[in-house]
């Protein structure tokens, strides 16, 4: 476990008990909740979600704030949930931990279905795709040579090379190839503009190098 991460998130907790002066603690109502409180369950809710919501969003960026809003929706209600059928165990870790153990495992999940998205994404260089590049380049170069589309073709496909493009700069090249906006294709790779943008220029200069040592 995220030892720097946990204590980040328990701090934020304690700062909102502090807040709460007086009144019961995290774990005390973790307890009571267990025993069937409803008004514990309702309390907890209310003091952890805030805490809960700046951990989601500290791991998922600004600029996913909705989506952190729904994971710790959905953390808390797995939380509540272990407390009403047992699953949580007060003599095997405080509430906070398992709390913060729930929390952890929804991000991790919701980082994989990402790399699962983006992988996909990564992998859908189609034939299509290929011949939206090649004309684009026919477009731009007037009477290209089928020989030398060919080698563009061997270029964005080429594997285990120095200039080899990896999937993400394969689909940028095909999303431009397409007159897709670069924003566009930063929303679907999941990317922040300026890494699209470094991206693309990357690919560029890997296949002119491709090209260039194929004698073009």
């Amino acid at each position: 476990m995220d030892r720097g991460n946990e204590s980040d998130f328990s701090d934020s907790v304690k700062r909102a008990d502090l807040e709460a002066k007086g009144e019961v603690s995290i774990q005390e109502l973790g307890l009571r909740a267990a025993g069937g409180d409803e008004q514990a369950q309702s309390e907890l809710h209310r003091r952890l979600l805030n805490p809960v919501t700046s951990f989601f969003r500290r791991r998922l960026g600004g600029e996913r704030g909705s989506e952190a809003e729904d994971l710790s929706r959905q953390c808390l209600s797995e939380a509540l949930l272990a407390l009403h059928n047992g699953r949580y165990k007060p003599e095997s870790s405080a509430f906070l931990t398992y709390v913060y153990g729930i929390a952890r495992n929804l991000e991790r999940n919701d980082r994989r279905r990402r790399a699962r998205s983006r992988e996909r994404v990564h992998s859908d260089l189609s034939a299509q795709h290929l011949a939206q590049v090649e004309q684009q380049m026919i477009d731009i170069n007037d009477e290209l040579p089928l020989w030398e589309i060919e080698a563009m073709r061997q270029c964005l496909l080429a594997e285990g090379t120095r200039n080899s493009l990896t999937p993400e700069e394969r689909r940028i090249v095909a999303g431009r190839a397409q007159n897709d906006a670069f924003k566009s294709i930063a929303r679907s790779l999941g990317r922040p503009l300026s890494s699209v943008f470094k991206r693309n220029a990357r690919a560029l200069a890997k296949l002119r190098r491709c090209m260039q040592a194929k004698g073009y």
